[in-house]
């Protein structure tokens, strides 16, 4: 990827986040993780469908996005949990969709990123999985993740939870990240951002 005009962002702790600083959203309690109407499940085809095309737009001719090692994803005839270091504030939307290809991803995200001016509405047809606010959820949200795990879908994680934009070491996270593909016996793969100077940018 390429390097954005050089800004400089200061971070007191590895639980700072100048994306998602201030009031922490919670998910309603009647939250319908997946719609299952067929009107629903058409219009989110649809916009998944776009979004690729977006993604392969923005991340190839903005970001400079290259690929290695992507066929090993390709090889993979069932589910699969996806690891990456998170960089990116529009780019990790669409980053694993694209590395992911042909199959269809779902996201374990913030419920902070359903509270977004306009994308936030998108997230849900395009696979996002918030976190859960209750007990009560947290039953519905892992019967979710068994669910598409069974339809084979990957589903992607970034388990360091908070964004820091262009940021090239992986920092901590806790072990409760890998509690999913341990209970559903599912094969795991991590990718990883990185950044090089552009010959041109």
């Amino acid at each position: 990827m390429n390097m954005s005009k050089e800004k400089i962002r200061y971070y007191k702790s590895f639980e700072d986040d100048f994306f998602q600083a201030g009031e922490k959203h919670t998910l309603s309690p009647d939250y319908e993780y997946i719609k299952s109407g067929p009107l629903s499940r058409a219009l989110s085809a649809v916009i998944y469908f776009l979004a690729l095309i977006f993604a392969e737009i923005y991340c190839r001719l903005f970001l400079h996005l290259r690929f290695c090692g992507r066929d090993k994803l390709r090889k993979e005839k069932g589910a699969y949990f996806l690891y990456g270091n998170h960089t990116q504030p529009i780019g990790d939307v669409f980053t694993p969709a694209l590395a992911a290809m042909p199959k269809r991803i779902y996201t374990i995200v913030s419920p902070a990123n359903m509270h977004l001016p306009l994308i936030g509405r998108l997230l849900r047809p395009l696979g996002a999985l918030p976190l859960p606010s209750s007990l009560s959820q947290t039953k519905i949200f892992n019967k979710v993740i068994e669910a598409k795990a069974d339809d084979l879908h990957p589903i992607v994680i970034y388990p360091e939870a908070h964004l820091w934009e262009y940021y090239t070491k992986i920092r901590p996270f806790g072990d409760g990240a890998f509690t999913y593909p341990v209970k559903h016996s599912t094969p795991t793969y991590c990718f990883t951002a990185t950044y090089q100077k552009h010959k041109f940018f």
